[in-house]
């Protein structure tokens, strides 16, 4: 019985050192321009990320691929996503938040984005 109890004991031991080593090696991937995220929705292959001020990722899980939208290359009023949901025609909802002016004079505004995978169309 010491026997069985002792290797239990070595073989834990071995798996927690192994699990440490691995754990201390991981390469970590920022794919939202080192904003921080407000907002994620699943959709099948695909992680859409909001961040704020980074405007929206599409993170391919499958094969890693990413496609950044943005106020310069999309119909995105801001790139402050707050919020993210998709209906069940695909169409992906956005909340955003813009803050616009000076400290005392400063002006917000809040739109509601969809696409539809080609079309953006802000409300």
């Amino acid at each position: 019985m010491k026997t069985v109890s002792t290797l239990l004991k070595l073989a834990t031991i071995l798996l927690l050192f192994i699990l440490k080593i691995n754990a201390q090696n991981l390469n970590w991937i920022n794919y939202t321009n080192g904003n921080i995220v407000t907002a994620i929705a699943q959709e099948g292959d695909y992680l859409w990320v909001g961040s704020a001020g980074g405007g929206l990722v599409r993170f391919n899980k499958t094969d890693q691929s990413v496609v950044y939208y943005n106020k310069a290359n999309s119909g995105i009023p801001d790139n402050y996503i707050s919020s993210i949901i998709i209906d069940h025609n695909g169409n992906k909802w956005l909340g955003t938040y813009c803050l616009e002016g000076s400290y005392n004079g400063q002006r917000i505004y809040n739109s509601l984005v969809k696409f539809g995978g080609t079309k953006w169309t802000v409300f």
